[in-house]
C-alpha cells in the first residue's frame, strides 16, 4: 500500500493482523485506516474502568477512524441487541448512564 495507504475495512478481523495494523499506523507506514470489527467482542476492563475491543491502543493514534460495529445487526442474533435493551431499561428508569457510548473524544 505504501505510506499513501489508506485501508478500509468492514469485513471481519480475521483479515487482518491486529499487530501488524497497529504498527503500520503507528509507524505511518501507512497513511491511515477506516475499521468496522474489533478483536476482542468481550473485552475486560483496565485500570480506569475503561474497556477496549482490542489490544493495542489505537484510540491513541490520530490516523484511524474507529466505528462502533453496528453496521449489521442480524435479528437471528439476540444477544447482539442485549447491550440496546439494557439501555432502553436505565432510559426508561431517569438512569443517563449508558453503555456503548460513542466517545468522539477516542473517537469510538
Amino acid at each position: 500500500m505504501g505510506s499513501n495507504g489508506l485501508l478500509v475495512n468492514v469485513s471481519r478481523e480475521e483479515i487482518l493482523n491486529e499487530k501488524s495494523l497497529y504498527i503500520a499506523l503507528k509507524n505511518k507506514i501507512i497513511s491511515g485506516a477506516a475499521i468496522d470489527m474489533w478483536y476482542n467482542y468481550n473485552p475486560k476492563y483496565n485500570e480506569e474502568g475503561k474497556r477496549f475491543p482490542y489490544n493495542y491502543p489505537f484510540h491513541e493514534l490520530d490516523n484511524i477512524i474507529l466505528s462502533p460495529y453496528r453496521g449489521y445487526s442480524p435479528f437471528n442474533d439476540l444477544k447482539r441487541w442485549d447491550e440496546v435493551i439494557e439501555n432502553i431499561s436505565r432510559i426508561s428508569q431517569g438512569n443517563c448512564d449508558l453503555i456503548n457510548i460513542v466517545n468522539l473524544e477516542y473517537q469510538y
